[in-house]
């Protein structure tokens, strides 16, 4: 009975896939990454660091770490609705241009897919110096937990609440191939928990930090950095065939990984 439980939500799976949600048919050695936009311009566009985001928010709890910086629990002091958010902090201590290039990336890819019901909401974008430390500050919505966390103390998820999820993250991915973006590090931890009083618990993609724009290479104007996709950011358990063999790859990877993240969530911890 086991197995064909699995056998179901896998077609029901595939068949989001491929009937429309995830429509992505660019070959995958035609497609190159671009690198946009300059992060001069993505400077004219952040709020200032000290006089604002220091002003406005008073940050607590830490939520998460990672490589590259760490989340915390914030609220706001100015308002006089005080309303929470997460915030996504990092820093630097020298002036270094690629730093500030990957968060011109991140944040431009990020507001690019905002506002969509299965992406989390970037509010705003920070950028300043504190005592010669670069700082970069994103404020986004607050949700429960990752399905990453949830998988932890439950070790599988509910039939039904599988095939909820599972048709959220095909929309959230929809949305994104339909803007040329692959996200390119899909697993447990980037897939958020919402809840939501009076209906049932939505999942929302995040974590954009490895997101490229990936595009024809035939149709580039020669703007930008273009990097053929040969290698990939994603996690190892999660990475599809084509990417561990370096032999190029497009928007199928998160598909891959996707399937991944359903076995996981019908079987057992990967």
């Amino acid at each position: 009975m086991f197995v064909g439980h699995v056998v179901f939500w896998l077609g029901f799976f595939l068949s989001q896939l491929f009937i429309g949600r995830l429509a992505t048919s660019f070959p995958a050695m035609a497609l190159v990454e671009v690198a946009e936009p300059e992060w001069v311009t993505w400077l004219q566009g952040t709020m200032d660091f000290t006089k604002e985001f220091l002003a406005k928010f008073s940050t607590k709890t830490k939520l998460g770490q990672g490589s590259f910086g760490k989340v915390v629990w914030a609220r706001s002091t100015k308002n006089e609705v005080r309303w929470t958010c997460a915030v996504k902090l990092m820093e630097s201590k020298v002036d270094d241009k690629k730093w500030l290039a990957y968060w011109a990336n991140e944040s431009h890819i990020w507001k690019t897919l905002c506002p969509h019901p299965n992406i989390i909401q970037l509010h705003e974008v920070y950028y300043g110096k504190v005592e010669g430390q670069q700082k970069v500050a994103m404020t986004n919505e607050l949700v429960d937990r990752a399905l990453g966390e949830f998988l932890t103390y439950y070790v599988c998820v509910d039939l039904e609440d599988a095939r909820a999820w599972t048709l959220d993250l095909c929309t959230g991915l929809g949305h994104m191939h339909g803007h040329h973006i692959a996200h390119r590090d899909m697993k447990p931890a980037n897939c958020l928990l919402k809840h939501q009083p009076g209906a049932p618990t939505r999942l929302v993609i995040g974590d954009f930090g490895q997101a490229a724009v990936l595009r024809r290479e035939e149709g580039l104007d020669g703007k930008g950095v273009h990097r053929s996709l040969n290698s990939s950011p994603c996690t190892w358990e999660y990475a599809a065939p084509e990417v561990v063999r370096q032999r190029g790859y497009d928007f199928k990877l998160d598909v891959w990984s996707s399937g991944a993240i359903l076995w996981q969530m019908l079987q057992a911890p990967i």
